[in-house]
């Protein structure tokens, strides 16, 4: 192993090359590391945006039928309410036909005896 202190004995600039050395032995050493993660980490970050270009277009999917909803309610509402008031028409038609059959069944009754009273008028 190079050592710089041992080398400085012999020369300044030995030792600058043992120290330049040693530095190139670590980086790569370091890069041997190093390079996979960096590589890994380019190839997450391509994942992550992609990820992230998914979830933005999901949203805007999400805003257009929360969107949807909101107008299928609206027109929901509104045809409830006509549904309403047609029943609340119907009901009120339904009343007026019992009163009227209720009706022209108490004039059935009286029918007979209107029948005899107009023969004695006109005998």
């Amino acid at each position: 192993m190079f050592h710089g202190d041992v080398a400085k004995g012999a020369s300044s600039a030995l030792q600058g090359i043992t120290n330049w050395c040693r530095a190139m032995s670590d980086y790569t050493k370091a890069s041997k590391i190093v390079k996979p993660k960096l590589l890994l980490l380019t190839k997450k970050e391509a994942e992550l945006k992609e990820a992230e270009n998914q979830l933005e277009t999901a949203k805007n999917e999400l805003e257009a039928v929360i969107k949807k909803k909101a107008e299928l309610d609206d027109m929901y509402a509104e045809k409830q309410a006509v549904k309403e008031k047609m029943q609340a028409d119907a009901n009120k038609l339904k009343r007026k036909m019992d009163q009227a059959t209720k009706l022209i069944d108490s004039l059935a009754d009286n029918k007979v005896r209107w029948t005899e009273s107009s023969r004695e008028f006109a005998a």
